[in-house]
């Protein structure tokens, strides 16, 4: 091999390429990709000659060369397959989060909690709610706004939720019997 000798290397390719094929076909179950892994196996081998004792051993190198040209391709082709597979879930989310249906429902529901929070809640507790689930104030600031205990802030809060979970039931009724009233 080290005389760069052209004729022992085509002996080498037509005495080990078969096997080395039909073991690669086993491997990766493509009858072509096999073909490109024994091509890529003997051109590494070539590339390398200079470096190589003499053919002793020579299949245990092709078939070691083979296997490791498998596991880069499906390492990479694993890897790639992750990424494409979040880069659609990502891409799905960010069609649903702009999705005409999706806004106009989160507008909805927004004018539906507003209406009801204006509609439904006394006036400090009202302010109170708005600080800190529109403005993301904390308790305690907003405890301090008002020259309140954080623990009365908290029954406030309380209170609030309770009052809009009963407007939204009695809503959800009302909705109910309206279709009932129709049919």
């Amino acid at each position: 091999m080290k005389k760069n000798d052209e004729e022992i290397f085509s002996d080498l390719f037509r005495a080990y390429s078969p096997v080395l094929y039909s073991m690669m076909v086993e491997k990766v179950g493509d009858s072509e990709f096999a073909y490109d892994i024994v091509q890529d196996t003997f051109l590494r081998v070539w590339k390398k000659r200079l470096w190589l004792e003499d053919a002793y051993g020579f299949f245990s190198l092709i078939k070691t060369i083979g296997y490791n040209i498998c596991y880069d391709y499906f390492r990479r082709e694993t890897t790639k397959k992750k990424y494409y597979d979040k880069l659609n879930e990502i891409q799905k989310e960010r069609l649903y989060e702009y999705s005409p249906e999706k806004l106009c429902m989160q507008k909805f529901l927004e004018e539906t909690i507003d209406h009801a929070v204006e509609k439904g809640l006394p006036k400090k507790m009202r302010r109170a709610f708005k600080m800190i689930t529109y403005e993301k104030k904390t308790v305690s600031e907003v405890a301090e706004t008002f020259s309140l205990s954080k623990r009365t802030i908290e029954n406030q809060l309380y209170s609030a939720r309770i009052r809009l979970r009963k407007i939204r039931a009695i809503k959800e009724i009302n909705g109910k019997q309206k279709q009932t009233e129709g049919k």
